[in-house]
């Protein structure tokens, strides 16, 4: 083999193996989605069946920090057109990345009240003037958004989901 040979196989064999490297861990995220949302679904309702998750496809541009990795996305519904909650989770590698991808929330958008909230490690709690509410939290490296238009199923969710994530 020539050199050139060589170090062709040497940059496809690291570009293929970081690529399965990247597919492993994001499948292994995906295939586990079942089971927490179950075992989620069971501590934050308390067995309440009325209560059905719906898996999300997460459009965003991309991550908010690099190390983002997802764990569940998507929202629990029930019957009514007030029995909607959204919550999205992810782990970071480092605390850096976690209170950078926490910093982002504190910014928030046009017309959001915004204001420190005591749950999990710390967090934020938005509200919007048509009545939705958000809490953006951080839990070790697990950080998590919450919002619907019910305050209190909100809080609730969050501080559920808090307690699940401390039992795993």
């Amino acid at each position: 083999m020539t050199t050139t040979a060589i170090r062709y196989f040497v940059v496809l064999l690291a570009v293929y193996g970081g690529v399965t490297t990247v597919t492993a861990r994001q499948a292994e995220s995906l295939s586990s989605e079942p089971q927490r949302t179950r075992e989620l679904t069971a501590r934050v309702f308390e067995g309440d069946a009325s209560w059905q998750w719906v898996s999300a496809i997460d459009n965003r541009p991309g991550p908010i920090v690099k190390s983002e990795r997802r764990v569940l996305v998507g929202s629990w519904h029930r019957g009514s057109a007030d029995g909607h909650v959204f919550v999205s989770i992810y782990v970071v590698d480092t605390l850096k990345d976690a209170e950078q991808w926490l910093a982002l929330h504190a910014k928030g958008a046009k017309d959001w009240a915004i204001k420190p909230h005591a749950v999990g490690d710390g967090g934020w709690r938005a509200e919007h003037p048509t009545g939705q509410v958000e809490i953006s939290l951080r839990r070790r490296l697990y950080v998590i958004t919450v919002s619907s238009k019910d305050a209190g199923l909100v809080e609730r969710c969050a501080r559920r989901i808090v307690l699940y994530l401390d039992a795993i």
